[in-house]
């Protein structure tokens, strides 16, 4: 069985931004993540994407932060909310500027969040549909996660 991450990130191709750039490593450590894929859980950064796993790798949580990311942060909402199964929610429990995307499966979650010019995105995916409880854990992620933008 192949295990695919649904994972939109707000990216920038202007070089100016890479000095500015932060790993998503800097808003979601692994002993937030622990607490919603378990013990074990292991992490590793990759292009500033900090990627975590559960100790049996059926399911991930990604974590991404971007400089100036409120156009992209608008043109996300728009195209993710055009896409045919797309379950497009705002958010304001965890930030005046966040919203969240599951797709039609199910089985993947993930949370935009815009605090001044830095956009980040949290994301959960996993082999199975995702648990109203799992949910709300990652929507506690990302609530912890917009405090250190």
């Amino acid at each position: 069985m192949k295990f695919v991450l649904f994972c939109a990130s707000l990216t920038l191709g202007a070089p100016m931004w890479a000095q500015m750039s932060r790993s998503g490593c800097a808003i979601v450590t692994i002993a937030d993540v622990a607490n919603v894929l378990g013990p074990g859980t292991t992490q590793r950064e990759t292009g500033g994407n900090c990627i975590f796993a559960s100790k049996d790798m059926s399911a991930a949580v990604t974590a991404n932060l971007t400089p100036d990311g409120g156009t992209p942060f608008n043109v996300m909402k728009f195209n993710v909310a055009q896409s045919p199964g797309n379950v497009v929610k705002d958010e304001p429990t965890i930030g005046e500027y966040a919203f969240s995307v599951m797709p039609k499966e199910g089985n993947g979650f993930t949370i935009f969040l815009l605090k001044g010019t830095w956009g980040a995105t949290i994301s959960m995916s996993q082999k199975a549909k995702l648990t109203e409880v799992q949910k709300a854990a990652l929507r506690r992620l990302a609530k912890a996660a917009i405090s250190k933008m």
